[in-house]
């Protein structure tokens, strides 16, 4: 009681003392926060927006048949849970509807052919539906929402494409992916169209292999993949660890100014105890007068001063766990 009296003698002082830790916990748990949801962030990311855990590079001028061929032979006693391909191609957008474009009007697009049901489900759709397994060898396509601004198409619009060994490609509309107001995505920087939609004769800008393989047998996936010569294979979570240590670095001096603002804020505090000490020399004197024992009075200050740090922390760390 009689801590909690004197701290609403002073409550000016009392509230800049709460305002001035609250604010250093505050800097200090929003850096904390904003670093570990980044990293959360990027290997959620990283692992959905490639369709697995482990990134399959080929090497170039190999025709894909072979690079299946060696894959599945080195992966031939793994558990995998899901194979996934992604294959990016260029074309030229000749017309959409009745609109005749530029014949240099670029177009890229990406084929997903996966096993996995789920592989179109991170797609952030802004109109229409995203595309299904089950949309395999419809005339189908689902654009951004930059190209569908950039070209007028809307959503049921029929386009047409021409690439370098088959003309007037005609794809319908079904979705529009929406803006991305995050970290960039595969599915969010190109068109998507269902596999066995494009010919086999024409040839892809870049192709990737990516396997969802199992915490158990990763790193027998990654040491049976480094036996073929002609891909790269790569860990999705070394990409994170090292997204994760650039971050750690850019968020060192965030982080020293957060804890000089909590220093700060702490030197304000003791200040505000030593001061309220000299102001209460009277009353201090009454108690030990009356018995008291200069621990149960050094017992009370402290009481004082942990409801002060706890109600900073709970404010500062609150504020920041809400945003």
């Amino acid at each position: 009681r009689l801590a909690l009296r004197n701290l609403s003698t002073n409550r000016l002082r009392t509230a800049i003392t709460l305002l001035a830790l609250s604010a250093g916990m505050l800097a200090l748990s929003g850096i904390t926060f904003v670093g570990e949801g980044t990293r959360e962030l990027l290997n959620i990311q990283l692992t959905r927006s490639i369709g697995g855990n482990v990134l399959v590079i080929p090497l170039p001028a190999i025709p894909d048949s072979l690079i299946n061929f060696a894959i599945n032979n080195a992966l031939r006693d793994v558990d995998i849970d899901h194979r996934t391909t992604i294959t990016s191609y260029n074309a030229t957008l000749t017309n959409f509807d009745d609109t005749q474009l530029p014949e240099e009007t670029y177009f890229s697009f990406s084929v997903w052919d996966s096993d996995n049901p789920d592989i179109y489900e991170q797609s952030q759709i802004y109109v229409g539906r995203a595309l299904t397994i089950e949309d395999s060898g419809q005339p189908l396509i689902v654009v951004p929402y930059e190209d569908a601004q950039e070209y007028g198409i809307q959503l049921g619009s029929n386009i047409t494409l021409s690439m370098e060994r088959t003309d007037n490609i005609k794809l319908e509309v079904v979705g529009i992916i929406a803006e991305s107001d995050g970290i960039p995505s595969l599915t969010g920087s190109s068109a998507l169209v269902p596999p066995d939609v494009i010919p086999a004769r024409e040839s892809a800008e870049f192709t990737l292999y990516t396997l969802q393989v199992p915490e158990a047998s990763l790193n027998q996936a990654l040491a049976e993949l480094s036996s073929v010569i002609i891909v790269f294979s790569l860990d999705v979570s070394f990409l994170d660890s090292l997204i994760s240590n650039l971050i750690d670095q850019f968020a060192a001096i965030p982080t020293i100014v957060g804890l000089l603002s909590l220093f700060s804020a702490a030197i304000i505090m003791a200040n505000t105890v030593a001061l309220s000490t000299l102001e209460r020399r009277r009353q201090l004197g009454i108690l030990k007068a009356i018995g008291l024992k200069p621990r149960r009075i050094l017992v009370i200050m402290l009481i004082e001063s942990s409801i002060i740090g706890l109600l900073s922390a709970i404010i500062g760390i609150g504020v920041n766990a809400l945003v």
